[in-house]
């Protein structure tokens, strides 16, 4: 089962770079797209979860999708589509970590990731 989690992983790390090149060509400005830009260190995060080593591989590819699906809203120049690309990544998000948390880690990312976003100027309702 880890294997395939690490193997779907890497073949989406793949595409998601070739695909990065061609966004970064378009070279769409969104105001305040720094906002967009998250780079969480996985390493606290999984201490900060006391996660074990299942749960460590699940938690990397589930923060790497938010990362990347992030990164595209910030090319999004409408801002009413932009908010829906963030709220599915959010959304997409919340349901990878609900299946590999428990309950207690769960709350705790929730608390992280709202107090994240409240931070950078999101309005998730």
């Amino acid at each position: 089962m880890k294997k395939v989690f690490v193997t779907l992983a890497m073949m989406l790390a793949v595409f998601s770079g070739a695909y990065a090149e061609n966004v970064e060509k378009e070279e769409v400005k969104v105001e305040n797209a720094e906002m967009y830009v998250f780079n969480i260190h996985h390493n606290r995060l999984k201490k900060t979860l006391e996660c074990n080593d299942e749960q460590s591989d699940f938690v990397d590819y589930a923060i790497d999708e938010f990362e990347n699906d992030m990164m595209f809203a910030s090319t999004i120049s409408d801002s009413t589509s932009r908010n829906k690309v963030v709220r599915n990544a959010l959304e997409k998000n919340l349901n990878l970590m609900g299946m590999v948390l428990d309950k207690k880690q769960y709350r705790k990312y929730l608390t992280l990731i709202n107090i994240t976003l409240k931070n950078r100027g999101f309005e998730i309702k």
